[in-house]
């Protein structure tokens, strides 16, 4: 409502590297002896291992990284994915409160940064984009406007990593069979619309990745290639879920890889990849799973001299220092910790009925960019009116005559005031429903403020002058701009501060 509040007022007033950790004794963290059992505090015990024995998973230290002296950007940590973007997600799908806003802000500050340079995240991989947005939307910002462009607009890192990828190929699999597959986790994450004409879409998507099978099941990463990649496969079936009960051919595919997985899975309960068994790739299995509704526990499929997935992965669990090997002859590994611990946090997710881990539809979003406004020649920083003037043309509700002018003393018209209401009012999805609909006989179908004047009318902010006629391009009087916004206030119960 304070928001709401001050969108009402503005209308108003402009109307008128990592290291092993340190300190950390295995007496610091939690008993872990069954993954089945002990999941949670497995999971806190990986989030304990990257404090690197600070107070917080972020820190300065270990994730968002070192600051170059010279230059002043940071050259590791946010952004990054290793010590990064996928603990990150972790830490925002476990719901643990651990300065995420300070990781949006510096991952804010990275995004914007590489626009600025170079117009894009990276040249080829289009998986840039799907890390930074899934875990843009784990921690409860916007992925679709985060950070800024050089024209200091808002940055839909959906529409230019997925549906319209910025890379100077426009490929979004260039890289292979990744680019499709996070691609679509991504879009999914909070069901994002894919506008008409757009380059990419689900179908397409979906359709690459069913045409990369292997034969007899499972996928791989390169196209060249003739047998089955564990990860690779775990990760399309996390990708396919959403559509296993809707998509004939989806379902069949998946059933196949889910075949193909339960035959090369070993008697322990682990997986290989390329030759080595390593908790990476149980990691992926375990929330494709978890994404089908598999119960990893009791599916005969998946258990294995009575070994499941969990005690594969239990295998690899570092007890001195809560974190995950790679291997089992090494010691404890980033990636494979970050990997072990949202696999756990899927799982978790599972067991109590909350959803896909990459299904964000649950997470508030709680942080929002703001675009960088250019300031108008005629309007004087000190005008009490120019702060609203530029809240609203930061949020999108109002633009200046030109690049480089307001004109504060000019008088609007009825077809501006409803379009600049609506604009900050009502929603996208509200205002498409009005697209076509004829409400006064002088507002043609296609007006361009055709759709804000008739969800005006219907929300009683606006009435034509009479039964059959708006006059959208008559000027509007004060008389009239305080009849509308009252009523639209009323409505609301909107009450402003005196």
């Amino acid at each position: 409502m304070k928001q709401l509040k001050r969108v009402f007022a503005a209308v108003i007033a402009c109307t008128i590297c990592l290291c092993g950790a340190q300190g950390l004794m295995a007496a610091d963290l939690k008993p872990v002896n069954d993954l089945s059992t002990d999941y949670r505090n497995a999971i806190e015990n990986t989030f304990t291992w990257a404090k690197q024995g600070e107070s917080d998973v972020f820190s300065d230290a270990y994730f968002l990284g070192e600051v170059d002296p010279n230059t002043g950007e940071r050259v590791n940590g946010v952004g990054q994915s290793i010590g990064g973007d996928w603990l990150a997600l972790s830490v925002g799908r476990y719901g643990l409160n651990d300065r995420g806003d300070l990781y949006l802000k510096a991952l804010d500050e990275k995004v914007t940064s590489l626009y600025r340079e170079q117009g894009y995240l990276d040249r080829i991989k289009t998986t840039e984009w799907h890390r930074i947005g899934l875990a843009v939307a784990a921690l409860g910002g916007d992925p679709t406007a985060f950070g800024t462009d050089e024209n200091g607009d808002l940055i839909n890192l959906v529409a230019d990593g997925v549906y319209h990828p910025v890379t100077p190929s426009g490929n979004l699999w260039a890289q292979g069979i990744n680019g499709a597959i996070w691609g679509l986790i991504l879009l999914d994450a909070r069901d994002y619309e894919v506008p008409e004409g757009a380059s990419y879409d689900r179908d397409a998507i979906i359709a690459y990745i069913l045409g990369r099978e292997i034969d007899g099941g499972g996928f791989a990463l390169s196209a060249t290639e003739t047998k089955p990649d564990v990860d690779i496969t775990g990760m399309a079936l996390q990708a396919l879920a959403p559509y296993y009960d809707s998509n004939e051919n989806v379902k069949a595919a998946v059933d196949r890889a889910l075949a193909w997985l339960s035959g090369v899975q070993k008697d322990d309960g682990t997986f290989d990849s390329w030759g080595t068994v390593n908790v990476e790739s149980c990691a992926q299995v375990l929330v494709a799973l978890c994404a089908l509704e598999i119960d990893p526990l009791t599916d005969s499929r998946f258990i294995k001299n009575d070994n499941t997935v969990l005690d594969g992965i239990m295998q690899f669990y570092n007890s001195e220092d809560g974190g995950f090997r790679h291997v089992l002859t090494t010691a404890t590994n980033a990636m494979a910790t970050e990997q072990s611990c949202y696999a756990l946090i899927a799982y978790d997710r599972y067991v109590h009925d909350q959803g896909r881990l990459y299904d964000f539809s649950d997470v508030e979003i709680t942080y929002r960019s703001t675009p960088s406004v250019k300031k108008f020649s005629d309007v004087p920083s000190n005008a009490w009116y120019a702060s609203f003037i530029y809240d609203l043309v930061g949020r999108g509700v109002i633009n200046g005559i030109t690049e480089t002018t307001f004109y504060p003393e000019g008088l609007i018209t009825r077809a501006q005031f409803a379009k600049m209401v609506a604009s900050a009012f009502a929603t996208d999805d509200e205002l498409r429903a009005y697209e076509g609909k004829k409400v006064f006989d002088d507002v043609a179908t296609n007006h361009w403020a055709n759709a804000s004047i008739a969800w005006a009318k219907d929300q009683g902010i606006v009435n034509g002058i009479d039964t059959s006629n708006f006059a959208p391009e008559a000027k509007i009087t004060r008389e009239q701009l305080v009849t509308m916004l009252g009523r639209y206030a009323e409505s609301q119960n909107i009450t402003l501060d005196k």
